[in-house]
């Protein structure tokens, strides 16, 4: 075999080499974008925008919120945005309503509250207020306002009444 024809096989042979390389890492790179995965380091993981989900969802879970006078009560804030709140007060039903962040460790919340039957005065309660998470996201606290309506849902202005809301968050023991 001459000279050039073996020069010739072995060009042919890096050039080949080269493109099947070429071709191994083109699937390569474009099989880790399609998965997620990446050479590249995990910086951006817990970025801004996982932070921002993460501080909205700081208040899901459930929640001990005593009273000014020591009664117990619970409220649980829920990852879809809607409440339940319960406590020892034999006049009113549990509470269901709504919560929604409002930027930072701030939350704004409201629930409806219905007279029980055996009472005086009918209608229902529309609690309200804003609460705000501590450093440790374990305590909250903030205004809770009352506006207690008849049963046509006109206000009783005559009943309002303004509350410090103060919350533990109830955690697993082990």
């Amino acid at each position: 075999m001459s000279k050039s024809k073996v020069f010739t096989k072995r060009v042919l042979l890096a050039v080949t080499l080269c493109l099947t390389m070429a071709v191994c890492f083109g699937v390569a790179s474009i099989r880790s974008s399609v998965s997620g995965a990446s050479i590249e380091s995990s910086g951006q993981q817990g970025g801004l925008l996982d932070i921002l989900q993460r501080q909205k969802m700081a208040i899901v879970g459930s929640w001990s919120t005593p009273d000014g006078d020591g009664l117990p009560g619970l409220i649980t804030f829920n990852a879809d945005g809607t409440l339940i709140e319960s406590d020892v007060d034999h006049t009113f039903t549990s509470g269901h309503g709504t919560w929604a962040h409002l930027g930072g460790t701030q939350y704004a919340y409201t629930f409806k509250q219905y007279k029980k039957d055996d009472q005086d005065q009918v209608g229902f309660v529309v609690v309200y207020g804003t609460v705000n998470l501590d450093s440790t996201g374990t305590q909250f606290s903030g205004p809770l306002h009352f506006e207690f309506k008849d049963t046509t849902g006109k206000v009783d202005t005559d009943e309002g009444l303004d509350l410090k809301f103060e919350g533990e968050r109830i955690q697993i023991r082990q």
